[in-house]
């Protein structure tokens, strides 16, 4: 696979380890987890198991994210299994380089994908590119789930901004990092009216939603809806963490209100701990 990718992007994929894969469960509804990778030969490969490859066998589309919200470079494409025994052994070496991680060794359901793109977006702040390519680490340490609820919402509370995945008309996940306002238990987000996001929410509510760390990892599962009534009362809210009335942006003023069904946490090992079903 020949790529136009900037040198910017390629050494990002090449330095960094960890990145956001969002898939689509058999239902239709999104699903996000992070997920260790290597890039090896302008190629991109994922060794995993469980939902996200049940998903992808499933349904190939893929989205992938570095976890920088700020500085985001996004992938879009097909995650396809990797059935020849030598790209195998070359990926598995770079696991044990990069990673310190055998795969060679491991057992059981798990499969080495491939991913090929069909799109990569990246942009920086307001200026925004998009750029076509050419077609063992330590266990998690189990924490107090009233705790690790405890700390969830304090994040959620305290950081600005948070990776928002849903699902296209055509049964591709959508990724993209938004600014949030955690009140009453609840996530608020204000987007375009006709944006990506919003026409996704209004004909598949269900959302996943998850805080850029992905070493510590805070997801919610969720149930969008527009909220154009609760606009006066969020105002404030977003007005002090962001110093931005989103009542008065023509672009991104449409409110929208996410009602968590299930938060998760974990940390270190991409393991799922289980914090609180809501």
């Amino acid at each position: 696979m020949e790529s136009v990718l900037s040198p910017t992007v390629l050494g990002r994929l090449t330095r960094e380890t960890l990145f956001w894969l969002a898939t689509v469960r058999p239902a239709g509804t999104p699903h996000l987890a992070p997920l260790w990778y290597v890039w090896h030969n302008q190629r991109l490969y994922i060794f995993t198991r469980g939902t996200q490859l049940g998903n992808l066998r499933n349904n190939p589309a893929a989205s992938l994210a570095l976890q920088d919200g700020v500085r985001p470079v996004i992938l879009e494409g097909e995650g396809v299994p990797v059935t020849d025994q030598a790209v195998f052994e070359e990926v598995a070496a770079r696991y044990r380089a990069r990673l310190m991680w055998d795969i060679s060794a491991e057992t059981g359901s798990m499969q080495l994908v491939e991913i090929l793109p069909r799109k990569v977006l990246h942009w920086n702040g307001e200026a925004r590119a998009e750029e076509l390519p050419i077609p063992s680490h330590p266990p998690p340490v189990p924490e107090n789930p009233s705790v690790a609820l405890r700390r969830a919402q304090a994040r959620l509370h305290r950081e600005q901004i948070i990776w928002l995945a849903t699902v296209r008309l055509a049964g591709w996940p959508h990724l993209v990092p938004i600014w949030h306002v955690w009140h009453a238990g609840k996530v608020y987000i204000s987007t375009g009216q006709d944006s990506v996001k919003m026409r996704n929410i209004r004909r598949q509510p269900q959302v996943v939603l998850a805080l850029p760390n992905a070493m510590d990892v805070v997801l919610v599962r969720g149930v969008a809806r527009p909220a154009p009534e609760l606009d006066d009362e969020l105002a404030p809210h977003f007005l002090r963490k962001f110093d931005w009335d989103f009542r008065l942006d023509g672009e991104y003023g449409g409110l929208v209100e996410i009602t968590p069904i299930k938060i998760l946490t974990w940390r270190g090992d991409c393991r799922e701990q289980l914090s609180r079903a809501l």
